[in-house]
């Protein structure tokens, strides 16, 4: 059954789907640009399919990387399984939640959140030194599906999204590059086969 869009969100959609038109042909935009995402969760269970959606994306971009330098290949290996036994546990959840499953993935976003827990001091406070970024994109994936409200998800699905599509070229900088153009349509297309909407 096709899901109803309203007028806003097909609106959004448009301008996401242009950016992301926009990028493929050499532009760039703030990361900011993709808090639109935010308001088109609009329940919990839209959400938490949208993050098993980046989770899916987030695994094989990794399984068809090489391992980081700052890493051991045994560790990159470890961080590998948890990235698939992550997307299996959330899949499960999506499909069919329950408190079992639910006690499981808090069990499990732990276990992530641990690959990147080394704070170093700085003048602003303690920052957050990132060993596994694919490991980063899991763990905000989880707490979107994890999230008690779809406020609270749409926020964790901006996250999760933003480290998916955020690419650094010394030209741009930081922010939504011509490279993370293959990104951000994948989060398109997710969206335009949520609504079964072409753009």
């Amino acid at each position: 059954m096709k899901k109803p869009i309203v007028k806003a969100a097909l609106v959004k959609l448009r301008k996401l789907s242009a950016m992301a038109e926009g990028l493929r042909n050499g532009e760039d935009y703030p990361i900011t640009r993709l808090t639109t995402l935010k308001s088109l969760c609009i329940d919990l269970h839209c959400a938490a399919r949208f993050a098993l959606h980046l989770s899916h994306l987030t695994a094989a971009e990794a399984a068809r990387s090489v391992c980081p330098r700052h890493l051991e290949v045994a560790a990159w290996r470890d961080h590998q399984a948890l990235l698939a036994r992550s997307v299996g546990q959330l899949e499960r959840y999506v499909q069919r939640p329950t408190p079992t499953k639910k006690k499981l993935l808090y069990e499990l976003l732990a276990e992530v959140r641990a690959v990147n827990n080394v704070y170093e001091p700085s003048r602003w406070g303690a920052i957050r030194v990132l060993q596994n970024r694919y490991v980063l994109i899991i763990e905000n994936s989880l707490r979107c599906a994890l999230s008690p409200t779809a406020e609270d998800a749409g926020y964790w699905a901006y996250q999760a999204a933003r480290d998916y599509a955020e690419r650094y070229d010394p030209r741009y900088g930081t922010g939504l590059i011509p490279e993370s153009a293959p990104m951000v349509r994948e989060i398109v297309g997710f969206w335009c086969d949520y609504y079964r909407v072409e753009l």
